[in-house]
């Protein structure tokens, strides 16, 4: 496939094909009996949408009769959460999936309006929880996140193994803001956001949310391994990262936690984004949240914010990656409690920096004005990915994984080029 710098190919998905989907060796016979739509209301009804054409959509949700009833009638009817894209046909994507398969739209214009479609009715539709602490045996722990402990565990039915984050909660507004993680988890389907498989309570104390397991591999211990990062791999990652983003966003959602420990690197050496529970589904809001050395200025500064403080923390990780240090624009007082933003009126790259257009994107990102952010505009995310420095790059390749990552996968990587880096140290870049 040639680079392109948009998803605007008039071929970019394919139409769905009825007789293949049910000639396909994945196709559900115990599930072929149809049930009235009208016994499924407007759900199901704006499920089967997915495979209605981008153009005339009015007309031809009227023609949907044609899709098979009975795609989604294992979610709907059942609750239960598939654990395996292989229990559905593969011209099918389940409703917390962790691949993304969509037909018949032409432009990733019209993919997006139909995520958010999707994402609204999810969020509203989460099931209630058919497990128990009885069904997973946890391994050990492999991680803390923003409230909880991560842990590995293994289903005592199917055998197989997931990623169990478990939340306390002493309150019903702590348990209720507990369970918005596990709502925003489930209403998102990207290919590069964790995907939740189940969830169960715990003597009314803690919810766990079971998510697919990823590995234990971060972009931190990444460059704790490597140190810098090639151009390539950086402008391989953050792409993925940008797509994300973009995916909450396009759902009016604020990641407000987006941090190297947060973006893990799977077997097939591409990116999944994790922890959502700093989460917020809100076009401004003013409370407190975020890392120290990711926070954008307003958050520092207790101001109203937006969504541009994703893309300021996305410029500090750019950074990192290509320095293999912190990039710090605030300086820091009382022990890294307290910012104070500098005021310098232009970024202070080090001499081994490289000297190509990443320096004016994360120039642009590093803006202390929220409104002249590079992502913050009226197009959002289509002005980061018409950057120079995206050049020629090939977006639906990298949206359908089809490019082979420049690191070879996990498994592969050499023992030798795994060795102990020096510690990194923090420097200070002073921003504008």
């Amino acid at each position: 496939m040639p680079p392109t710098n948009a998803f605007t190919h008039s071929d970019a998905f394919d139409e769905f094909n009825l007789e293949e989907f049910q000639s396909n060796d994945y196709y559900p016979k115990h599930y072929a009996t149809p049930s009235s739509p009208k016994e499924k209301g407007g759900l199901f009804r704006l499920l089967k949408s997915i495979f209605i054409s981008g153009k005339n959509k009015g007309a031809d949700r009227k023609k949907a009769q044609s899709v098979p009833e009975y795609v989604f009638s294992r979610q709907v009817e059942n609750h239960n959460f598939p654990t395996d894209i292989e229990d559905f046909p593969k011209p099918i994507r389940s409703l917390s999936a962790p691949a993304n398969v969509y037909h018949g739209y032409s432009t990733y214009e019209d993919l997006l309006e139909i995520e958010k479609e999707q994402f609204e009715v999810r969020l509203l539709n989460v099931p209630e929880s058919k497990s128990s602490e009885l069904d997973y045996d946890l391994k050990r722990k492999i991680g803390v996140g923003s409230f909880g402990a991560v842990f590995l565990a293994e289903n005592r039915n199917t055998r197989e193994i997931h990623a169990v984050k478990e939340i306390a909660y002493a309150s019903k507004a702590e348990k209720r803001y507990a369970e918005k993680e596990r709502d925003h988890l489930f209403a998102c389907s990207s290919p590069f956001i964790v995907s939740l498989v189940d969830f169960y309570y715990q003597e009314d104390s803690r919810i766990c949310l079971v998510m697919e397991y990823l590995g234990t591999e971060n972009l931190l211990r990444h460059l704790v391994q490597y140190g810098k990062l090639s151009e390539v791999l950086t402008k391989f990652y953050t792409s993925q990262i940008i797509l994300a983003i973009e995916y909450m966003h396009n759902v009016n959602l604020i990641y407000r936690d987006l941090k190297p420990e947060n973006i893990m690197i799977t077997k097939d050496g591409y990116i999944k984004l994790v922890d959502l529970g700093l989460s917020k589904q809100a076009d401004t809001t003013a409370s407190l949240a975020g890392t120290l050395g990711y926070k954008a200025p307003e958050i520092v500064l207790g101001n109203m914010y937006t969504k541009a403080v994703d893309w300021w923390s996305l410029g500090i990780i750019i950074f990192e990656m290509l320095e293999g240090a912190r990039c710090t624009p605030c300086q820091q007082l009382d022990g890294g409690v307290e910012y104070v933003l500098a005021n310098s009126k232009r970024i202070n790259f080090p001499a081994s920096f490289p000297r190509t257009e990443v320096r004016d994107l994360i120039s642009k990102f590093l803006k202390n004005s929220a409104s002249r952010r590079l992502g913050s505009g009226p197009t959002g995310s289509a002005d980061v990915k018409i950057h120079p420095w995206f050049h020629g790059f090939d977006w639906m390749g990298i949206y359908r994984k089809e490019i082979t990552p420049p690191l070879p996968p996990l498994s592969k990587v050499p023992q030798y080029y795994k060795k102990k880096q020096p510690k990194r140290h923090r420097i200070g870049v002073l921003c504008h």
